[in-house]
């Protein structure tokens, strides 16, 4: 079978890189600003502080700006299962075997996608990161699994695109 790759919506990068850039630029203008009153409170911490800020939202701008021109599919299926990159920390390659069930909920106003697998400790011993690894605790103590996919997200029809993973599921997954 063919893949079929979901892209991920850029609304919500679009206008984070637009607020972060209307940040950057305010905090900039208020460093060089009140540059002259800094240096003579002679504070070493306050103006690293304004350093470190400036840094941290410039960072963040080009995140947001390599996210909204990067063109990898962020959810991917075929016939060996599903391959969700869709985030920094997700859901990863499943395979529809290892799938026991697939259900939606609501979180907060989103609606997600939750994929029950039949051993969730071999998924969290393979997480990258601690930070993951933390990430993927708490989705299981929350949510009953570690494995959660915001459908919202995609350019897709939500219907269509549940329909599509469930009918896959169980035409792969058995």
């Amino acid at each position: 079978m063919k893949e079929i790759r979901i892209l991920y919506k850029k609304t919500r990068v679009f206008f984070a890189t637009i607020l972060s850039l209307i940040v950057l630029c305010s905090s900039f203008w208020c460093s060089f600003e009140y540059y002259n009153y800094l240096i003579g409170l002679n504070s070493l911490r306050l103006i690293l502080g304004f350093i470190i800020i400036n840094l941290m939202i410039f960072f963040f701008f080009l995140f947001m700006v390599y996210m909204l021109f990067s063109s990898h599919s962020d959810l991917v299926l075929s016939d060996k299962g599903i391959f969700d990159q869709s985030n920094k920390f997700g859901v990863g390659f499943i395979k529809w075997k290892d799938i026991q069930e697939i259900r939606t909920d609501k979180s907060f106003s989103n609606e997600i996608m939750l994929l029950f697998v039949k051993e969730p400790e071999s998924f969290m011993n393979a997480a990258k990161s601690k930070l993951q690894l933390k990430l993927l605790q708490k989705n299981q103590a929350y949510f009953g699994t570690c494995f959660i996919i915001n459908i919202a997200l995609f350019r897709y029809d939500k219907k269509q695109l549940k329909n599509l993973i469930q009918s896959m599921f169980v035409k792969y997954g058995t």
